[in-house]
This record gives C-alpha cells, structure tokens and sequence, in this order.
C-alpha cells in the first residue's frame, strides 16, 4: 500500500538528523516526494531548507541549482505563493543564496556571475526588498578581485537601509573586519570588531569563527606567529562543527603548521575527509594552501598518516614523503587560485599564495 505523502512527517524527521550531508541528502529525498505529490507548500519548503543546510552547514554552491529550482517553480506559481506562505522576503533570501557562492565558483564567466548579480538587484527594485543585500553581493564580487572596489560596496551596503531581509549585522562587521585587514587598516578592523567584543552587537553562531579567522590570517600574513597563536587556540576551541566550517579549520591548520607539526598532522588526517566532493573553491584553496604550509615546514622527511582511500595519494602502509605532499598540495591550490584570477581579471590569489610561501 503506497504512504500517503506527509510533508509535516518528513520535516520532523529531517529535523532530527545531523547538521549538514545528513539533512541534505534527506532533503533531496523529501524534494522528490513533494514533487511527486504536487504538494506546491512542501516543493519549496523543502527547497528553503535545503538552501539553508547547504548554506551554512556543508558547501554553500550546491545551494545554487536548487536555489534556481525554487526559482522557477515560485514563477510558475506566482498566484498561489502568498496562500501557501511563501512571500517575495523568503523568495529574495533563496535567491541570496543562490548566487552568494558564484565568487567561490571560478568556474563561473564572469559576465554570467554579474548577470546574476544583475537580475537579483531586478529583483530588488521589483519588491522593494534587499538593496543592502545587494550591495553585499557587490562585495563578495569584488572581495577577491579589488579591495578597493569591495569597500565602496561595502560604505554603500551600510548606507542602504535594513529591511526584513538584510543580513545578520554581526556578520556584517565581521566581513569589514577581514577587509580592512586586508587593507592593512588596523585601527578601522579594530573599530569594527569593538561592538563585537563588548557585547552591543549580538553575535550569530559563526561571529566568533570569523572574528578569530580574520585576526588569525592577518598576523600568519604578516609572519606574526606570537599574534597568530591566540587566535588559533580560540578559534580551535570554538570547534570544528561541519563541513561548513573548513575554511576556519584551514586557518588553524596554517598556524600549527609553522608552530606544532604534531597538531597540524592530526588536524590535516582528520578533516581531509571535508575536501571530498567539495564544490567551494575557496574553501578548498584555503585548505590546500594550509597543507602545503604543513608539509612544506615538517621537520622530518616522511610522516606516518592514516588517510581516506580517496586522497589522490592514498598509501596503504600510510607512509607518505613529506616534500611529495607538500607539492601536491601547492600545486592544487595554485591551480584553483589562478582559476580564480583569471575569472577575476586580478592577481588577488597569486599574492595571497605568496603571503603564505613565508
């Protein structure tokens, strides 16, 4: 006898599941099952919550086709949305997270990347909702090409008025805290963070990871290691919660990578696993740049690791060569940083890589 479809029942179920792959893969069952059932309330809401999970929890660019989905099919049902309690505010942040990864995306033209960009401030204009989102994705267009051109997006974001769909504030002064940094204005990313530090901002569940992430990669930058240390501990401390969260664990990598072999070793064996399949180029880079420093500063030639069989060099006898590793790393993230460059018509990756040859 066939189940009657419960949209309801799936969702209390999914709810139950780990953060991130486990939801995810359940989600995209739920999708189907709504969509077999033509239940038009549970087709997007699974949608939504799948665009979330990825989001924040695991690999932000497999948000982006069923973002589109969503897209297409709240079109085609334009008149019945508004009954089943979907607005243009939950249509605009589904199309937020849809085109936020195109800038970890290189693969993306770049005329495709700003006709996206294009057609969400289209959007924009049309339901009166998101122009300071919009600006937000102006920055993360021009945050790897042009620091500059991403602080002028980033004055006209904190101009434009909030609405019910701006972005987490929180997350906002985190974002100009990596930029001035970047800038090499200290005293503004200090600014910046103060409301943070003293409570009169509230902080959201990754306030902190950015926080300690920006200070942690300006002092390895700046071959700072004595700054560096507290911030790897803290961020380190913080944890490591999901997939969501390789880049912050690449920091720290980076860190006991020029202080603490034995820590970076047991750091790189246990989260190499997040790589796999992973679609974010910017996370990848972030954690091969940080093994290459690894391998690269090893104090001895060969290193005893237990790895996944899917690692391109996997060992049995998990006996690798060190100067090997460290290669091999050097020469992914150099690829996918000139993917980068390319895309952007910048050098903004070849001299992050350069920061990190000490």
């Amino acid at each position: 006898m066939k189940t009657k479809f419960s949209g309801s029942t799936l969702e209390a179920a999914i709810d139950r599941l780990p953060d991130g792959g486990p939801k995810m893969a359940a989600l995209l069952d739920a999708i189907h099952q709504a969509d077999a059932a033509g239940d038009l309330r549970w087709r997007l809401r699974f949608r939504w919550m799948y665009t979330y999970e990825a989001t924040f929890h695991d690999d932000p660019p497999k948000a982006m086709p069923i973002a589109a989905e969503f897209s297409v099919i709240y079109d085609e049902h334009s008149e019945e949305v508004q009954r089943v309690n979907f607005g243009a505010a939950t249509y605009m942040i589904v199309m937020e997270r849809g085109i936020e990864p195109a800038s970890s995306l290189p693969q993306i033209p770049l005329e495709e990347y700003e006709a996206m960009l294009a057609k969400y401030r289209d959007l924009s204009r049309r339901y009166g909702l998101g122009e300071q989102v919009y600006w937000w994705q102006m920055f993360y267009r021009w945050q790897y090409a042009d620091l500059q051109e991403a602080r002028k997006c980033l004055e006209n974001a904190w101009r434009a008025p909030r609405d019910r769909i701006s972005d987490c504030l929180a997350c906002e002064h985190t974002r100009a805290v990596e930029l001035y940094l970047n800038l090499g204005d200290r005293e503004k990313a200090d600014r910046c963070a103060e409301p943070l530090l003293k409570d009169r901002i509230s902080p959201c569940g990754s306030t902190f990871q950015q926080l300690n992430q920006a200070y942690l990669d300006d002092a390895l930058n700046r071959g700072d290691l004595e700054a560096a240390l507290p911030y790897a501990r803290e961020l380190q401390k913080i944890g490591e919660r999901d997939r969501g969260d390789l880049s912050f664990t690449a920091s720290v990598l980076r860190c006991w990578g020029l202080t603490d072999t034995e820590q970076a070793l047991a750091l790189f064996s246990r989260r190499l696993e997040w790589t796999f399949g992973m679609w974010d180029q910017k996370y990848l880079y972030d954690f091969y740049k940080a093994a290459w420093v690894c391998f690269r500063e090893a104090d001895r030639k060969t290193v005893r690791l237990r790895l996944p069989e899917k690692f391109a060099l996997y060992r049995s006898d998990g006996e690798y060569k060190a100067p090997e590793l460290a290669l091999w790393f050097f020469r992914q993230a150099k690829d996918i940083g000139e993917q980068f460059d390319q895309r952007n018509r910048s050098n903004y990756f070849a001299d992050d890589l350069a920061k990190a040859m000490g």
